[in-house]
């Protein structure tokens, strides 16, 4: 549910037209979560209704407005026009006129370093969920093995950031470049791919 509820605080803040949310006060209990999320959710409850906001589905037709999406237990639910949707007794309904909901991003290249830095382990999930992604496959890795310690902290929710399939090293032919693994043989290569494979790595680059 963190990663749905704290996506829609991303979407308000990123997509509001200056005016501020209305939120009914909730007698809800709130879900326990780890000290180093609690700083990015602003929405915390078991069943959530978001009501009067755009829609922009992305699949190339135009937004839907005026609709409401219902979220329980991180799943949403239905989605349907405001009105069409009757509030359960135990939901926190946030009026989101003026605001629009999107679909998380997927990234399909991304990565977690830069020239100088082998894992961003801090920054990089951090504005990669600030930006709308909730799954990204990084395009190979200058730190596998702490790659996949950090898809592994967020997939067990100790560290915000969206789902992450983590890569094995660079992998290159001989003559490459530099600083890549260079299998001198098929054997090399297909050994190569499977200790990664078995350490976690899911994508290969």
């Amino acid at each position: 549910m963190m990663r749905v509820i704290a996506l829609c605080a991303l979407w308000l803040c990123a997509c509001s037209d200056g005016e501020e949310s209305r939120i009914a006060a909730p007698k809800i209990p709130a879900r326990t979560l780890a000290d180093a999320l609690q700083p990015y959710v602003s929405v915390n409850a078991p069943t959530v209704l978001l009501s009067n906001a755009a829609i922009h589905v992305g699949d190339g037709q135009r937004q839907l407005d005026g609709y409401s999406v219902l979220i329980k237990d991180g799943r949403i639910v239905a989605v349907a026009r405001t009105g069409d949707i009757a509030a359960p007794a135990d939901a926190l309904s946030i009026d989101l006129t003026g605001h629009t909901i999107m679909p998380g991003i997927v990234g399909m290249h991304n990565h977690t370093h830069m020239p100088g830095n082998t894992l961003l382990a801090y920054t990089a999930p951090r504005l990669y969920l600030a930006g709308g992604l909730t799954t990204m496959a990084t395009a190979g890795s200058a730190d596998a093995a702490g790659e996949i310690a950090l898809a592994g902290s967020i997939e067990r929710e100790e560290t915000p950031g969206p789902r992450i399939f983590p890569s094995a090293p660079y992998i290159t032919g001989p003559g490459g470049n530099g600083p890549m693994t260079k299998p001198e043989s098929a054997e090399a290569a297909r050994a190569f791919v499977a200790e990664w494979a078995d350490a976690g790595a899911v994508w290969f680059k």
